[in-house]
């Protein structure tokens, strides 16, 4: 599947409209997860924030009282928030299992409600099997929504955080009597250190981006692999004593053993394998290398200002603990950015599929009520062709009967019996012709009052 087609404005509309669709079935799923992301960061961030004061005091000041706040402070902040985000962890668990079967629901009501010539054709199962196994493979489509958001709220307050607790690191001025270290000062220094920071992240973030594409795109190679190892794997072996005779009158065993042992998509050799080994190898260590380098620089920074006396020890411990955990920030939040355009791609399908247009009249005119229970129904010159179709399924047919009258409606095979059974109950509308009911045409009879 391609993605670099849509672009990120479309796939921010996709997204939306995805996060809508959540809400409309669980209106609190979307408050609780950005509500976690808040606590997830100001948890740790007002610990790292609170151990800097404690370690300063014990270092520098060594003044008992205020220690003790400290220690009290850090103690009642981790008690609350810690007692929150258990609470709302567990309605996020909760949220998990009901939104795996949100999308089942969705796509189950739209089933219902179409028309029944979309319900009835194969195309229209098919895009619901891809929904399906783009969601069994990589969690891809409604369900991977919620994780995007769940990873954006927290990456967004965690940059926040980050930016609050390090704005002083680049303030703090070294004194003038520190030599060359002095240079630390200077403004374009204090820009090439920023800007240094935020490359060395945006190509480590590129690296792990790249991979995510890549493996997106893969997406055909990977339903087709579920496919066959959900026939050959999950039927075969999970109900073996159901199909044991099958498998046997007809030898199917071998099936199952060429398949199962074959180089497949999933298998050593698979195309998901050579990848890893490959490129996205390479692609993953450099991820890891660049945020190595990155905490590298973010202790020779920090240390050389306080070596040159801009703070005190304690600030190493928040500006250290804030700049590492920066890093793993921004590329989350550039990470659920390129995951937003991706799973644009994989929305798309479910949207076509929610989008498909009920076309069939539903007319107006009520249904007589008539206690004598006279109806007539004809059929008049009626001829018809399924969609995507040439061939003629019935041509021409006239016929006329009453209610309560009895019928026989036999033909070979294929002669257009059935068709005929879906004409009268206005599954379908006729190509040509009429079906009328007491002399009138049943498109003009309001739809849902018509088939009850």
């Amino acid at each position: 599947m391609k993605n670099n087609n849509i672009s990120f404005g479309e796939a921010v509309n996709r997204h939306n409209r995805a996060i809508g669709m959540i809400k409309k079935e669980y209106p609190s799923a979307i408050p609780v997860v950005r509500l976690m992301g808040f606590i997830r960061i100001i948890l740790p961030y007002g610990d790292v924030y609170l151990s800097a004061r404690i370690i300063g005091e014990l270092v520098e000041n060594r003044n008992p009282s205020r220690l003790m706040m400290y220690v009290l402070i850090t103690l009642f902040w981790n008690a609350f928030w810690g007692i929150c985000l258990a609470i709302l962890d567990r309605k996020d668990d909760i949220m998990i299992t009901l939104l795996r079967y949100v999308q089942d629901k969705i796509i189950a009501d739209k089933m219902m409600d179409m028309d029944y010539c979309h319900l009835d054709r194969l195309s229209t199962h098919d895009r619901v099997a891809q929904i399906k196994q783009n969601e069994n493979w990589h969690s891809w489509g409604l369900y991977y929504t919620y994780w995007i958001e769940k990873d954006l709220s927290a990456s967004i307050f965690g940059i926040a955080g980050v930016l609050v607790l390090t704005l002083s690191l680049f303030i703090q001025k070294i004194p003038s009597n520190s030599g060359k270290l002095t240079i630390l000062n200077s403004p374009l220094m204090t820009a090439l250190v920023i800007g240094i920071y935020l490359a060395t992240i945006f190509f480590s973030s590129r690296c792990g981006n790249k991979v995510s594409e890549e493996k997106a795109e893969m997406a055909s190679g990977a339903r087709a692999g579920n496919r066959f190892f959900k026939v050959f794997g999950f039927y075969a072996f999970e109900n073996m004593r159901k199909r044991a005779q099958d498998i046997r009158m007809y030898n199917q065993y071998n099936i199952i053993k060429s398949y199962s042992l074959k180089d497949t998509v999933y298998g050593k050799d698979g195309i998901f394998a050579k990848f890893y080994k490959g490129k996205a190898g390479f692609l993953l260590f450099a991820e890891q290398a660049l945020l190595a380098l990155f905490t590298g620089m973010v202790y020779l920074y920090v240390c050389l200002k306080a070596y040159g006396g801009a703070f005190d020890v304690g600030h190493i411990a928040q500006y250290v603990g804030a700049l590492t955990a920066f890093s793993g920030q921004m590329v989350s939040l550039l990470g659920s950015i390129e995951d937003i355009r991706l799973n644009g791609s994989f929305l798309q399908t479910l949207y076509e599929h929610m989008d498909l247009p009920d076309e069939m009249y539903q007319g107006s005119l009520t249904t007589e009520k008539r206690n004598d229970c006279k109806y007539e129904i004809e059929f008049k010159d009626v001829s018809f062709k399924y969609p995507d179709s040439d061939i003629w399924a019935l041509r021409h047919l006239n016929v006329k009967f009453k209610v309560g009258q009895k019928l026989a409606v036999v033909g070979q095979n294929g002669s257009g019996k059935t068709t005929f059974i879906k004409l009268l109950c206005r599954l379908y509308d006729p190509t040509e012709g009429q079906i009328l009911l007491n002399g009138i045409d049943i498109r003009k009879y309001a739809y849902k009052e018509y088939m009850d």
